[in-house]
């Protein structure tokens, strides 16, 4: 567990803060925008306001988290990571088919 939090730690000790920081406020400005361009849409379609918000905020965690697992992946094994990235995409697509 500590070697796992030791390794996360590393990853944003030799991230670029400048950009990370502006990531983060372009994502929450996008996400304001949302909030505010969807909800005439959503209150038409008697959805809730937030509710194109929680989508969004929904695919940039699943972004985050792939992110996340792709920067940990070992460079020397990224070809076989790749087929089984690819593999598992076309088990989704062969679900949403069936």
């Amino acid at each position: 567990m500590k070697k796992a939090l030791r390794g996360g730690f590393r990853l944003f000790q030799d991230m670029d803060k400048g950009l990370l920081i502006v990531t983060i406020i372009l994502f929450l400005f996008g996400l304001l925008n949302i909030v505010t361009a969807s909800s005439s849409e959503a209150t038409a379609n008697n959805t809730s306001l937030y509710y194109f918000f929680y989508q969004q905020l929904k695919m940039i965690g699943i972004g985050v988290i792939l992110g996340i697992i792709i920067l940990n992946i070992d460079t020397k094994n990224a070809h076989r990571a790749l087929k089984d990235c690819k593999m598992t995409f076309e088990i989704i697509q062969d679900m949403k088919k069936g």
